[in-house]
């Protein structure tokens, strides 16, 4: 997400993932009957704002969330 619209000589080849999450929230939202949802995700600046942005749609449909995160160097997820 840092990288768009930093030059007029970038272009991405795939789409910024938070129109993924934007997707993803709303087929959860729709599709299912969740009353609770667990985020586990890696502590980048890649996956940090998908969590943040899957976390907010759930959350504002009444969704509890359940969240964590994690270095890329940690080999204990439990």
């Amino acid at each position: 997400p840092k990288l768009t619209n930093r030059s007029q000589y970038f272009s991405r080849l795939t789409p910024v993932m938070l129109s993924l999450a934007d997707r993803v929230g709303e087929y959860i939202v729709k599709n299912t009957s969740f009353k609770k949802f667990g985020i586990l995700y890696e502590e980048t600046d890649y996956a940090t704002p998908v969590a943040n942005r899957l976390e907010g749609i759930l959350k504002n449909a009444g969704i509890k969330i359940v969240s964590e995160n994690f270095l890329s160097s940690e080999t204990d997820l439990r």
